[in-house]
């Protein structure tokens, strides 16, 4: 079972610690709830291999690209979650800024997805032509 809502108003620390607001629960994923975290809370990013070990998810095999495709997963749902809101009328104060927030992080991940592409290519286009090099050192465009 996973929240699917993980962030600190829906969370109480007393004698243990309890996860309110159960209404996104299911039966799914527990990396998910992870993700989720990371969404909220990007500064929390550099203690991925942290939070894959204390959770037990890294010894059933998720990795850190899992993690992180599915923290952009989150960003898509959240992002449109509050344009929903937004669209009914019922947003509350703030809510626009955390949608222009998580819309960045998405533009920002795919701008840097298709430099690593562009790159990946001019790589791989070099290893299989290494005449393609024009005049300046540079690869040419290659057909």
């Amino acid at each position: 079972m996973i929240h699917n809502d993980l962030h600190a108003s829906n969370l109480v620390l007393a004698d243990s610690l309890y996860l309110l607001d159960w209404e996104y629960a299911a039966v799914s994923d527990p990396l998910i709830d992870i993700a989720c975290i990371l969404a909220y809370y990007p500064q929390a990013e550099p203690h991925v291999p942290l939070l894959l070990a204390e959770s037990g998810v890294a010894e059933l095999g998720a990795t850190s690209a899992d993690l992180l495709w599915l923290t952009q997963w989150h960003l898509l749902i959240d992002c449109l979650w509050h344009r929903l809101r937004r669209a009914q009328g019922v947003s509350a104060p703030g809510e626009v800024d955390r949608e222009q927030s998580f819309l960045r992080r998405l533009r920002l991940v795919r701008c840097l997805d298709a430099r690593r592409t562009k790159i990946d290519h001019r790589a791989a286009t070099l290893r299989h032509n290494p005449h393609s090099r024009n005049s300046r050192g540079g690869i040419s465009a290659v057909s």
